[in-house]
C-alpha cells in the first residue's frame, strides 16, 4: 500500500509462525530492502535479524501457546532512507516473556538492556546466555529495536541507508 500524500510505502506479509515460513519473511525482507537501496552487508544484517525475532517467537509458541500456532503480521514499512519492520502476533500469551529479566523501563525504548558483558564470560547457568545473545545480535545489527510486550505491536525494528 503506498500512501498518495507521502513517501511511505506499506507491505504486509502474514505468516504462520513455524520455522518452514521464516524463509518466505528473509526474501521478502530481502526484496523490500533492496527496493529502499540498502548494500548487501545492510540487507544480509536485516535478514538475520529478521529471523532471530522469528525464531523466539516460534520458540515461546512452544511454552506459551498451548499447541495453537500463533500468527505474525509482518509489516514492512518502507521511507526515504529508512526501513521499519513491525511485528503483530496473535493467539499467543504471554508476550511479556519476549525479553528476559529487562524490567518495565525497557520496553518501547529503542534497544534493550542487554548486558554484553555477561555475554563475554562463562555461559551462565540460568538459561538467559541464548536469550541475551539472541537480543544482542538484533539490537547490534539494527539501529533501532523496540519491544513492546503489552502493545499490538510486539516488536518493531529500524535500519537507515548509511
Amino acid at each position: 500500500m503506498i500512501s498518495p500524500n507521502s513517501n511511505t510505502a506499506t507491505v504486509d506479509l502474514a505468516i504462520p509462525m513455524r520455522a518452514e515460513y521464516v524463509s518466505i519473511a528473509r526474501l521478502t525482507a530481502a526484496g523490500v530492502a533492496n527496493r529502499v537501496g540498502f548494500d548487501i552487508d545492510a540487507i544480509e544484517d536485516i535478514k538475520v535479524s529478521l529471523s532471530e525475532v522469528c525464531n523466539r517467537i516460534i520458540n515461546m509458541q512452544g511454552k506459551y501457546a498451548g499447541g495453537h500456532d500463533a500468527g505474525c503480521k509482518i509489516e514492512f514499512v518502507i521511507s526515504s532512507g529508512s526501513l521499519c519492520i513491525n511485528f503483530y502476533v496473535n493467539n499467543m500469551e504471554p508476550m511479556s516473556n519476549f525479553v528476559p529479566d529487562a524490567g518495565g523501563d525497557a520496553y518501547g525504548q529503542p534497544g534493550i538492556n542487554i548486558d554484553l558483558d555477561k555475554l563475554a564470560g562463562d555461559r551462565p547457568e540460568d538459561g538467559d546466555y541464548e536469550d541475551q545473545l539472541q537480543l544482542s545480535l538484533i539490537t547490534i545489527l539494527m539501529d533501532e529495536f523496540i519491544v513492546n510486550p503489552n502493545e499490538n505491536c510486539l516488536v518493531s525494528m529500524k535500519k537507515y541507508v548509511d
